[in-house]
């Protein structure tokens, strides 16, 4: 078995009500508070719609737009503060014993700036300025010596998200996918599902600094990220987070919510994905990250104490490993995908379970799903994106080719 039972000295008494958030943060943290007029509370911040009956004047209607156009720019600062919390840099000296082994490489202001450009300007099919490419080229030789720390290759990815929507329709991304089914005579779309999701995050174990930066001038996530933080120069922490490469099977990656220091839910983290043999260990799975939520729980510096994490578990040892801590809240998950949960009744998930906004913010018991009973091809199909769908098309005329020339005399 790949996962033990678990042992009577492992179960968790019951803890008492956590002690109220430290005072002082930990001296290693580096974040500045965006500003924030008055004494805005993030669940106050509202967006109104601006406008009004015909007989408002031109002057009520610049007020109007003119205080929604500032509560925008307030709710901004708002996910721009708790986004910036959950930047690894701001906890990963805290959680550094049950994270990845991490290192460091700075992008300045001018660099961020450079990689905005370029991925515009890609975008636009527009040429690249030679001062432009000269800021890229030196921050590729930066990159690397950093890189080289890790001999048989690691996962760089932004201070907040990796690049790895960029790695889905990369050609690495490709070829691993076709060798990963490459034995399966018809693959399932559940195959060809967690084939390519194997394949983007093997594709993510990379050497050369030149194609890191490749994905990441490709990535509309990255570009988001650092167009935001641009957004705010004074607070700029922005690095090239370089990790040790820790090869895990996707199906035991996990996402936990976290609101006011109580572990409200969890879930594995590739929904819509059908593990057969997941099913077997999930109690011992929560067991296990539980007890790693009670070890951590007060040394995660985050104000708000509201967040996601992101879990990993060895499935031979039974090591707990968090990827990573995103910003959480009840303003649409503060950008968050609450993966097999819903917030909100029309989010274009499937609706199986209805909404689940009373698990996180009301009084709903904790919930840990998974996907237990194979999903219908068709729900699966709905959810693909275009460069899926078209990867698994060219995969199905392969196949056919394959069988015709097999065929043949």
């Amino acid at each position: 078995k790949i996962l033990q039972k678990m042992s009577a000295a492992d179960q968790q008494p019951e803890l008492p009500s956590p002690p109220p958030p430290p005072s002082i943060a930990p001296p290693s943290l580096r974040i500045q508070k965006a500003p924030v007029s008055g004494a805005l509370k993030f669940d106050e911040v509202k967006l109104r719609k601006t406008g009004g009956p015909g007989g408002m004047s031109n002057e009520d209607k610049i007020a109007a737009e003119t205080k929604a156009d500032l509560e925008a720019e307030a709710l901004r600062d708002v996910i721009n503060q708790h986004v910036r919390e959950a930047d690894m840099e701001q906890w990963y000296e805290c959680l550094k014993e049950v994270t990845y082994e991490t290192i460091y490489c700075p992008i300045s202001v001018e660099e961020g700036k450079a990689m905005v450009d370029v991925y515009q300007r890609n975008e636009s099919k527009k040429p690249i300025p030679d001062d432009v490419q000269n800021t890229i080229n030196q921050l590729i030789e930066k990159l690397q010596k950093t890189m080289d720390t890790f001999p048989d290759g690691c996962f760089v990815k932004l201070s907040s998200r990796s690049a790895k929507d960029s790695a889905v329709s990369g050609d690495r991304t490709k070829k691993i996918f076709y060798d990963l089914l490459a034995n399966i005579e018809k693959p399932s779309l559940n195959d060809k599902l967690i084939a390519i999701n194997r394949a983007h995050i093997m594709a993510l174990q990379l050497k050369d600094a030149k194609e890191v930066l490749t994905m990441f001038l490709s990535s509309e996530r990255i570009n988001s990220d650092l167009v935001l933080a641009l957004e705010y120069p004074d607070n700029w922490t922005q690095d090239f987070v370089v990790r040790k490469f820790v090869p895990i099977p996707i199906e035991y990656e996990f996402r936990g919510f976290v609101v006011n220091y109580e572990l409200k839910a969890l879930c594995q983290y590739y929904q819509y994905l059908y593990f057969p043999h997941l099913a077997e260990h999930k109690e011992r799975i929560n067991d296990i990250i539980r007890k790693n939520f009670e070890e951590i729980r007060l040394k995660v510096p985050i104000t708000s104490q509201t967040y996601v994490v992101d879990w990993a578990v060895d499935p031979t040892t039974e090591k707990v490993y968090i990827i990573e801590l995103n910003p959480f809240g009840d303003y649409e998950g503060m950008g968050t995908s609450p993966a097999m949960f819903k917030l909100h009744k029309n989010d274009g998930k499937m609706d199986r379970q209805g909404v689940d906004r009373h698990i996180f913010f009301g009084d709903g018991a904790y919930e840990f799903r998974i996907e237990d009973k194979p999903i219908p091809e068709d729900e699966q199909w709905k959810i693909l994106c275009s460069d899926w769908k078209n990867l698994f098309n060219s995969l199905d005329k392969r196949n056919d080719v394959k069988e015709k020339e097999c065929g043949s005399p």
